[in-house]
């Protein structure tokens, strides 16, 4: 039996989806979904291995629940009235991609892939997604029980801490469930850089890049907590390259 989650903001669209799928005795509806924080939370309690998804919702959009899931989420097949979005990536792996109002044909195509991709794990394109989604305006970490949801653009640093992160934002430390690589993943790649293993700095905070000894650098950060972070040898050029130095 395929497990399934359905999330639209709209009663009437949820309501039309949950009855199209009633159709297939071999699709499981386990949960249903008004926001994409509500979403987040639904899938880590019910696992499910396909969630219908809805791109324009409040909270947390469609695309930025499919960017905080990655790889380790369901397969995403993702709803929507607006068609500017859909991207012919979609025709050809994975995920799907449906215009409302839904086709009933085109849903047994969709169906057909799913049931297909099932039997290949690994082939959701990641990719595609973020193709989709661009540069992230809102970014969605687990902390704890709940999900916070904040401008990615305010982490001035994001630091490693055994499995979990320690955000800097506006002068707090929130420590998220998520990994530091998974983080890192989800941020603008022309404005965070990592400058070692277990640290990233937003470039838009660096006051200073100070030599500490041979060969040793410290980025001084201008933010409320004036962090301070260590820059390994290895991605000291990748830094300066970042700052326009030579």
């Amino acid at each position: 039996m395929i497990r399934a989650i359905i999330v639209d903001d709209e009663l009437p669209a949820l309501t039309r989806m949950k009855s199209l799928l009633a159709a297939y005795s071999d699709l499981d509806i386990v949960g249903e979904a008004h926001d994409g924080l509500e979403a987040l939370s639904l899938i880590a309690e019910k696992k499910p291995d396909v969630v219908f998804l809805d791109i324009d919702m409040p909270e947390l959009s469609g695309l930025e629940v499919a960017q905080t899931l990655g790889v380790r989420g369901p397969l995403l097949i993702f709803t929507t009235a607006h068609d500017e979005f859909a991207l012919k990536a979609f025709e050809s792996n994975a995920i799907d991609y449906l215009v409302k109002p839904i086709n009933k044909l085109r849903l047994e195509l969709t169906i057909e892939k799913l049931q297909q991709s099932l039997l290949r794990p690994g082939t959701q394109n990641v990719d595609a997604i973020r193709i989709l989604a661009g540069k992230p305006v809102r970014l969605a970490v687990k902390v704890g029980i709940k999900y916070e949801v904040f401008d990615p653009a305010l982490i001035s640093a994001a630091i490693a801490e055994d499995h979990y992160t320690s955000l800097i934002i506006e002068g707090r430390k929130l420590l998220a469930d998520d990994s530091l690589e998974s983080i890192f993943s989800r941020l603008d790649p022309e404005l965070f850089v990592r400058v070692h293993r277990g640290a990233v700095i937003n470039i838009k905070f660096v006051k200073e890049l100070k030599r500490e000894g041979d060969r040793k650098f410290t980025v001084l950060l201008n933010d409320k907590l004036q962090t301070q972070i260590p820059v390994s040898r290895e991605r000291l050029a990748l830094l300066k390259k970042f700052l326009g130095i030579d």
